[in-house]
């Protein structure tokens, strides 16, 4: 996660609920039931955070390189990386009939 950080050049903060869904379903209740009058308010006060990890700036200069090679060459490789997932989905099935 640090260096997830660390590329992004953001915080990674860390809630003491593991399951963001049923924290978000809790809050869309609480803001349904009149507990808090709008989500923002009903994660201000239902969002825990645990820990947050904060980028590195000197890790962050060394990935830009190669973040920036990934944003030039993606909309050369955008459909080979679709036509591999999408034959990893079909279990390598369109490759087997061609």
């Amino acid at each position: 996660m640090q260096m997830h950080s660390d590329v992004c050049n953001l915080p990674i903060s860390f809630t003491q609920v593991e399951d963001g869904a049923v924290l978000g379903s809790a809050m869309l209740a609480a803001v349904g039931a009149g507990a808090y009058p709008d989500i923002q308010t009903a994660a201000e006060n239902m969002v825990h955070t645990e820990r947050t990890i904060e980028p590195n700036p000197e890790a962050h200069e060394a990935y830009q390189f190669y973040v920036d090679r990934y944003v030039e060459t993606y909309p050369q490789m955008k459909e080979l990386m679709h036509e591999t997932v999408r034959h990893v989905a079909s279990g390598g099935k369109a490759a087997a009939e061609a």
